[in-house]
């Protein structure tokens, strides 16, 4: 178990983190199937390209959002 106490302020923040990751698998899960049902595809070219790109939009979001946060707490 790692108990390393810093005082650093995190990059991402694991609560945000934690929702943005929710976030970016539905949007990109429901991207995934409107695509697929709309462009009459198989279901896994669909996913390979919006998921990935759901969950790297996410991710920026969570950066963000940190460092929103931490500007506000200072």
């Amino acid at each position: 178990m790692n108990t390393q106490q810093s005082n650093r302020t995190p990059f991402i923040d694991p609560v945000i983190m934690s929702a943005m990751t929710g976030a970016g698998v539905g949007v990109g899960m429901a991207a995934t199937f409107a695509i697929a049902a709309l462009a009459e595809v198989p279901f896994g070219l669909p996913m390979a390209i919006a998921l990935p790109a759901a969950m790297i939009l996410a991710i920026g979001g969570a950066v963000l959002l940190t460092c929103r946060k931490n500007r506000r707490a200072a």
